[in-house]
């Protein structure tokens, strides 16, 4: 059976976390017991593989749990930025190998991220490291620094509506020691202003977690400080 934990957090946010193990006609079959949406056939005829059929599935899953039974759905913008059908509570997914990831929010833009470990970032580590981050980089924890870099970037991309940021010039990571959790100081320079965000992560040697969301007054004008 799958692993599925799901929590309040102080601040009124909900995270969830799915660790599926079920086949993909288990998940379906939970999905028709639940009364669920199941694969549209948009859906059928544009994702082809088992592992990725499964984790909009186990999304679903997921956010049933967390919602207790609501009837809501996952709605897309133009961007690839979900939204929830009633327009609630505000809302960001990721998907890894074996997990899968929801964090909730009453009313602040959220932005959640799960990676598993792997040295194939080194490949790209180039492409979204800002120069100063480099100062601090550990190799002796080369991958849980490259990783948790990459899914704050990826949580303040989600964060701000999916586009207008590049990940290397205008989000950066403050120095900071992996753990197995802790926070994450990061700020993001875009339109003239400068954003602040302490984002919370997870790191159990084998994957990583990160999420959060935009406080009010978070921004401010760079001319300002």
């Amino acid at each position: 059976m799958s692993q599925i934990h799901s929590n309040i957090l102080p601040n009124g946010a909900q995270l969830g976390i799915w660790k599926f193990e079920e086949s993909l006609n288990d998940l379906m079959n939970l999905i028709r017991i639940q009364g669920l949406q199941k694969l549209t056939n948009l859906e059928e005829q544009t994702i082809k593989s088992d592992r990725r059929r499964k984790e909009v599935l186990s999304i679903r899953l997921l956010l049933n749990q967390m919602q207790k039974n609501s009837t809501n759905t996952i709605l897309y913008d133009k961007w690839g930025k979900p939204y929830l059908s009633d327009n609630g509570h505000k809302i960001s997914i990721s998907h890894c190998s074996t997990h899968s990831a929801i964090v909730l929010h009453p009313n602040l833009e959220t932005g959640i991220d799960i990676e598993t470990l792997s040295p194939r970032i080194k490949v790209i580590s180039q492409r979204f490291m800002h120069e100063d981050e480099w100062s601090f980089f550990n190799e002796d924890h080369e991958l849980s620094y490259l990783n948790l870099i990459w899914a704050a970037k990826e949580c303040i991309y989600k964060i701000n509506g999916r586009h207008g940021v590049i990940f290397k010039d205008d989000i950066q990571v403050k120095p900071f020691q992996p753990a197995e959790h802790g926070r994450l100081h990061v700020t993001l320079k875009k339109n003239n202003l400068i954003c602040d965000y302490h984002l919370h992560y997870q790191n159990d040697g084998e994957k990583v977690l990160v999420y959060g969301w935009q406080e009010e007054n978070a921004c401010h004008s760079i001319e300002s400080q």
